[in-house]
């Protein structure tokens, strides 16, 4: 037997946006033996962090580019 489910999350972001809240909720209607369902609900809850590194703006990679041609060249 299985069950249905309807779920929505939410995410805030603090802090610059390296850290956020996160929020689960939803339903279930589990099927009963009789055919009918029985509703249900769950809740969670959650912190979590983005540890991605953001790239380098562009001006500095052309200069670096630059630098090297100009290297290369001599």
């Amino acid at each position: 037997m299985g069950f249905i489910s309807c779920a929505a999350e939410v995410r805030w972001r603090f802090l610059g946006g390296k850290f956020y809240v996160l929020g689960t909720s939803g339903t279930l209607l589990f099927p009963t033996a009789e055919g009918t369902l029985r509703p249900g609900a769950f809740a969670s809850m959650g912190l979590g962090v983005d540890n991605a590194r953001q790239p380098a703006p562009q001006r500095g990679r052309v200069r670096a580019l630059k630098g090297r041609l100009r290297g290369m060249s001599e």
